[in-house]
């Protein structure tokens, strides 16, 4: 079986999803066979970025999460290549239905570029229209004195 290339921010989001993994789940997600997933994990547990649970009871062994340092790496990586962790997809979708709920004025789905007003995208907190408008024009004044 041919192993797919996945790059570390990938593995390591989707350890942050599930919170604990196996092999197994390596191997489904991408492909991988049984060596090849030892062998990224082990890599990744010598560079810090895992821990085994092997400590734990005989339940919890083969069994593996991500470490803060893990977590700080993971933050880097997404913020370096543009990123958003599946967790952070997952809390902006729940702000977004929370904000499709209230009336259209009341949405925070604007955002203030300085060109001018527009639609917020994947990942972005917004302002009302009204605090949108209010800002725009601030900056229209600011430019020209």
């Amino acid at each position: 079986m041919a192993e797919t290339k996945a790059k570390k921010w990938e593995i390591l989001n989707f350890i942050e999803g599930r919170g604990i993994i196996t092999h197994y789940d390596l191997m489904e997600r991408f492909g991988y066979t049984y060596s090849y997933a030892a062998k990224k994990l082990s890599l990744l547990k010598r560079q810090g970025l895992i821990s085994n649970l092997r400590d734990t009871p005989s339940t919890s062994r083969g069994q593996w999460c991500l470490t803060d340092k893990g977590q700080a790496r993971l933050y880097y990586l997404c913020c370096k290549f543009g990123v958003l962790t599946d967790k952070e997809k997952k809390k902006w979708r729940e702000w977004l239905n929370k904000e499709e709920e209230k009336p259209f004025e009341e949405r925070r789905i604007w955002r203030v570029e300085g060109y001018g007003v527009r639609m917020i995208k994947v990942g972005e907190c917004g302002a009302t229209l009204r605090e949108a408008k209010e800002a725009a024009d601030l900056n229209r004044e600011l430019s020209r004195g």
